[in-house]
């Protein structure tokens, strides 16, 4: 049985999140973000090194009790973000293009949602680190026909809250 709170978040992330261009938008920034943040960790704290990848990591693998495929997923980016992260090394270039991705993709990620949502996105950390997230990998990165009445009954929850104006 599906925790009802739990149902009840991702449909908010469902109501703010009709766009397929911001969703894909999001995910992508969303791990680009922790990408920066770690590189940016590990440069700056160097008795860190790419554990700070693995730090951000763990609170990511909640997903999987929630959903094995969107917990699998979240590891492969996440590893994707360790490899770019060991690749790019501790160049000036490589800090500096983290610190871009740090400073500079949560505001595109906001032009993007007021563009294509047509009004302002939530500002709740759990909802950006944890709700949204998970809505977005299960309902992007998934096949449609994968957990078709647990998508369903997010979108239909969605339709409790608040019009947008």
């Amino acid at each position: 049985m599906v925790d009802k709170s739990f149902v009840n978040s991702l449909s908010f992330s469902s109501f703010y999140h009709q766009s397929e261009f911001n969703k894909i938008v999001h995910i992508v920034t969303h791990f680009m973000i922790l990408f920066g943040l770690g590189h940016l960790m590990s440069h700056f704290i160097p008795a860190l090194g790419h554990l700070a990848h693995v730090l951000l990591y763990i609170p990511h693998t909640v997903f999987f009790t929630r959903d094995v495929r969107v917990g699998v997923i979240t590891t492969i980016l996440f590893a994707l973000n360790y490899a770019l992260s060991a690749v790019i090394g501790h160049s000036s270039n490589g800090v500096y293009f983290a610190a871009g991705c740090f400073a500079a993709l949560p505001i595109f990620q906001m032009l993007v949602h007021l563009n294509f949502e047509k009004f302002q996105p939530p500002f709740s950390v759990l909802e950006t680190v944890y709700y949204t997230p998970f809505y977005l990998l299960l309902q992007v990165l998934t096949p449609a026909s994968y957990r078709k009445d647990f998508k369903k009954e997010i979108v239909d929850l969605s339709k409790q809250w608040p019009k947008k104006e």
